[in-house]
C-alpha cells in the first residue's frame, strides 16, 4: 500500500445533465461542499439541485468516488439519483473539475 497523500483543503466544480424522464431532463452546476478524509485519500460531498426546468427542480446528494489522479491534477466520478418530484425522479453522474 502507498504512502497517503496530504490533501489540502479544495472544492471542484460540477456540471451534466440529468437523464431524460417524462420527456425531459435538468441541467445543474455548483461545486463541491466538503472533503472528506479517507483511509486512502480523500472524498467531496455534494449537495446541489437542479435548475427549475419543466416548472419543477429536483434535489442532489452523494459522495464523490476517491480522487483520480492526472498530470494536471486529480478529479473525481460522482453518481446517484434526484430527489423525488413531480412524481418522478432522475439520475445523474458526471466528472468533477480537475483541482
Amino acid at each position: 500500500m502507498g504512502k497517503k497523500r496530504s490533501i489540502t483543503y479544495h472544492n471542484h466544480y460540477i456540471r451534466a445533465n440529468t437523464t431524460f424522464d417524462k420527456n425531459h431532463y435538468h441541467s445543474f452546476h455548483d461545486k463541491s461542499k466538503k472533503i472528506i478524509s479517507t483511509n486512502e485519500d480523500h472524498i467531496h460531498y455534494i449537495q446541489s439541485k437542479t435548475f427549475c426546468d419543466n416548472e419543477h427542480i429536483h434535489y442532489m446528494v452523494c459522495f464523490t468516488g476517491p480522487a483520480i489522479y492526472c498530470e494536471k491534477g486529480h478529479y473525481h466520478c460522482y453518481w446517484g439519483v434526484t430527489s423525488f418530484n413531480d412524481q418522478h425522479t432522475h439520475l445523474f453522474n458526471g466528472y468533477t473539475s480537475i483541482e
